[in-house]
């Protein structure tokens, strides 16, 4: 069914109002796309310098501010629906379960680059593989 799809639509006719609202459209988008380049005045040789905007700011590391019992600043873009052991992790639109409750294991965050899915301990203090791969022994925290 697509062989016919194709080549029909290679065998239709063009006509003159279709072509001249395609050509006038490219001919709109090129100009758009030109007028949104930039500038070249001011650059010496070769050089770029990154460029400088007052809407893009620089990582900063805040994790030495951190306090206990603190406020931890996050947004969440719903109500949220639970706060269950239970059912805080399976739920995709639950964004602050997993920071309240712990884990056995998360993943590493990225301090200023994004996180590399290194795993670390949580709620375990080592682990280790059996010989064979099909078992891991986690020795828990005393908490």
């Amino acid at each position: 069914m697509s062989n016919f799809y194709w080549s029909n639509i290679a065998q239709s006719r063009l006509g003159r109002r279709r072509a001249l609202a395609g050509a006038g459209s490219a001919a709109l988008g090129a100009a758009f796309l030109a007028a949104c380049g930039g500038s070249d005045s001011g650059s010496s040789g070769g050089e770029s310098k990154p460029a400088s905007s007052g809407i893009v700011t620089a990582a900063v590391e805040t994790s030495k501010q951190a306090k206990r019992d603190g406020i931890m600043k996050d947004r969440t873009y719903s109500d949220v629906p639970t706060l269950s052991v239970a059912t805080g992790g399976s739920s995709p639109h639950n964004a602050v379960g997993p920071l309240v409750y712990s884990s056995m294991l998360q993943t590493k965050p990225g301090v200023l680059k994004p996180s590399e899915n290194e795993i670390a301990a949580d709620l375990i203090e080592s682990w280790e593989w059996a010989p064979d791969g099909l078992t891991i022994t986690m020795k828990m925290r005393q908490v």
